[in-house]
């Protein structure tokens, strides 16, 4: 019996050790097939394995990487942050850390990585090794360069656009104003970011533009707007907004571009002309288009209200005696004063 019990615990030995073997065998061959750069170093940076993914993204020679710092292949700006960031993974002050960096092929080309490095403990806690996993991002790197010049130029053209130019996000929050906005304002962007912007919009005008933005937004279709504006002079002036919603990259709506044009002298002008079409020159009473204007909206008031109106006429009596006396010179002092 105690002779079956010890050949028991061999064979359970056996297969424990079998398991252990095949486990081993995967991992090893999942490292070494890896899609990804991976290293395993010691406490002093020093390569002790890697995988040919590495070897073939840096263009090393099987083996060649063994040994080595890491730092040896790192661009020479980038070999700061990586080593400060190594000495605190060793010094406990974090357990992992990410980095973008660069690294420097064999044949003196540039490459973009995202590194992730992780200490690896053994039973008793100690460090056995680092492992850094490499991922080469390149390419995402140079379209995201791209995006950015392109954003960049775009935002440089808008800045040297004559009219005032602000950008709304998805939430309706101005997160962007030209050059143009800004010397108009004269208010910092800081000052205007979110919905600050609207502190500078005439008190009896922010709610009527709240409420065009708002609904604009709802079923995202472009709008136009009179409001007044302080400019840097703190005087309030009428402007024209349009606005437009716009796509971004994902072709997703991404917010709204708003272009507004100075319309002072033009609303000025229109009040003028509209004052003098329903006034008289000379008494500045109302004409008779001003008349019947003012009694047609005062009639439909008095019919919503169910008020009484009363109406109240004067005549001058004479009045053509003293225009045949003195002159129409003297009857129209007369008029004035009356």
């Amino acid at each position: 019996r105690l002779i079956q019990c010890t050949f028991r615990d061999i064979s359970r030995r056996k297969e424990s050790e079998e398991e252990l073997r095949k486990s081993g065998a995967r991992f090893k061959a999942l490292f070494r097939s890896a899609p990804v750069g991976i290293a395993f170093v010691d406490i002093e940076g020093r390569i002790i394995e890697n995988n040919s993914a590495l070897e073939h993204m840096l263009g090393f020679g099987k083996d060649e990487i063994v040994g080595r710092h890491f730092s040896s292949y790192a661009h020479p700006e980038d070999r700061a942050a990586d080593s400060d960031l190594f000495q605190e993974l060793l010094q406990g002050k974090r357990d992992s850390y990410r980095l973008a960096k660069r690294d420097i092929r064999t044949d003196g080309s540039t490459i973009w990585i995202l590194l992730a490095v992780a200490l690896v403990r053994g039973s008793n806690q100690n460090v056995q090794h680092i492992i850094r996993i490499s991922e080469d991002i390149t390419e995402r790197k140079q379209a995201e360069d791209t995006i950015i010049k392109s954003r960049d130029f775009y935002r440089t053209l808008m800045d040297e656009l004559p009219n005032p130019i602000r950008l709304a996000d998805t939430d309706g929050k101005c997160d962007y104003f030209n050059r143009a906005w800004l010397d108009y304002t004269g208010r910092r962007p800081d000052q205007e970011l979110g919905a600050a912007w609207t502190q500078g919009i005439h008190p009896d005008d922010v709610e009527h533009v709240r409420k065009v933005v708002r609904e604009s937004f709802k079923v995202r279709r472009p709008y136009v707007m009179e409001y007044r504006l302080s400019r840097s002079d703190h005087e309030f002036r009428w402007v024209a907004e349009f606005g437009n919603p716009f796509k971004g990259i994902d072709g997703q709506f991404a917010g709204y571009i708003s272009s507004c044009h100075d319309i002072h002298e033009r609303r000025s002008l229109e009040e003028t002309l509209k004052s003098i079409s329903i006034t008289d020159d000379l008494t500045g009473l109302l004409n008779r288009r001003g008349f019947f204007t003012l009694a047609q909206q005062q009639i439909k008031i008095a019919n919503r209200t169910g008020r009484d109106m009363l109406l109240v006429y004067g005549d001058l009596d004479g009045f053509k005696k003293i225009n045949d006396t003195f002159g129409h010179h003297e009857g129209d002092e007369v008029l004035i004063e009356s």
